[in-house]
């Protein structure tokens, strides 16, 4: 398993703060219970179903008795307007239920993690956000989903059984709809918050 640490900044004197590099599908390279609170980000569109079991295990495992576990990841997209933009993400969507990751796990996330027996008070939220438009936000999320169109380019170009020059030329279309001015898109964040179990106590 490789680590590599970073400063966080060279000019930061917080020294409170450490990267770690490591392989997620393997064990994590922390001890059990080791954490108060634990952030997962978009991973579900890294994993195939069975194997984020095992990583999921993994966080449950660093995370202390009682401590905090916060998940969140794209569920859809609302494209109105945009017809590159929406054959671009419909691919997206189909790549991933290509590599196991069904919608099913996605929308019942809490059920799975209920089934771990492991976390109680699950709480979640849906949050819809603007892909472009007029707001720093909006702003923000389009250059996020340009950026991140463009970076799948080496795989979804064979999968759309398309040249990279025409995935190119699909992507710059894309981005053209997503800065126009009568952009209509937005996107669904499902965030889920749990708390670990403590032993022996009863449930909530």
């Amino acid at each position: 398993m490789e680590q590599k640490y970073w400063n966080f900044d060279s000019n930061n004197d917080d020294d409170n703060i450490t990267f770690i590099k490591c392989d997620v599908c393997q064990k994590l390279p922390f001890p059990d219970d080791e954490f108060d609170y634990i952030f997962c980000r978009d991973k579900f569109h890294f994993f195939e179903k069975d194997n984020f079991y095992y990583y999921l295990s993994e966080i449950l495992r660093i995370l202390r008795p009682g401590g905090w576990l916060e998940i969140g990841y794209l569920l859809n997209h609302d494209i109105n307007n945009g017809p590159a933009t929406k054959l671009m993400t419909d691919a997206w969507h189909l790549w991933l239920k290509s590599h196991n990751v069904v919608k099913d796990f996605m929308e019942n996330f809490e059920k799975y993690l209920q089934e771990t027996g492991k976390v109680e008070s699950i709480l979640h939220q849906l949050v819809k956000g603007p892909i472009g438009g007029i707001n720093d936000f909006g702003e923000f999320i389009r250059e996020l989903f340009i950026c991140s169109m463009k970076s799948t380019k080496d795989y979804m170009a064979p999968f759309m059984n398309i040249s990279t020059e025409v995935f190119d030329s699909l992507t710059s279309i894309a981005e053209s709809e997503m800065r126009a001015k009568d952009c209509d898109m937005s996107f669904q964040l499902k965030r889920i918050i749990a708390r670990k179990k403590i032993p022996n106590s009863k449930e909530n």
